[in-house]
């Protein structure tokens, strides 16, 4: 079986023990962005996601990518918009644009502040 390229940079998330618990405390949550509950049927899932990027957690503080303070829940509509903000900071390293992204797509700002408290991410204007 052949290994398939990863569609975006960086490292795959880590997928351990720890982070089936958030992941399943999580994905039970309201999507952050539109409010909508995952259905019991599975026909409106949600993805649990991380506020900072795994990937970029991965690099500056391994093994706390997975902290609660950074895992929210997103259905699939909203999630693809989260996504296109998350490459504005890992690609382009543009915190200002991912900040602005974010409150554009209606997410939950004061989230995005905890998790970079937590992670001790400074905005600073110069």
């Amino acid at each position: 079986m052949r290994k398939q390229k990863r569609k975006r940079p960086g490292l795959p998330p880590n997928r351990g023990a720890g982070w089936q618990r958030a992941r399943k405390a999580v994905s039970e949550q309201p999507c952050a962005v539109c409010g909508i509950w995952a259905s019991p049927l599975k026909s409106v899932a949600h993805h649990c996601d991380h506020i900072i990027p795994a990937r970029l957690i991965q690099q500056h503080w391994p093994g706390l990518e997975n902290e609660k303070v950074n895992l929210v829940a997103l259905c699939r509509s909203c999630h693809p918009k989260k996504r296109r903000a998350e490459d504005k900071l890992c690609n382009r390293t543009n915190i200002i644009g991912y900040l602005q992204e974010m409150n554009r797509i209606g997410f939950p700002m004061g989230k995005v502040r905890k998790a970079m408290e937590f992670y001790g991410i400074k905005c600073v204007a110069g």
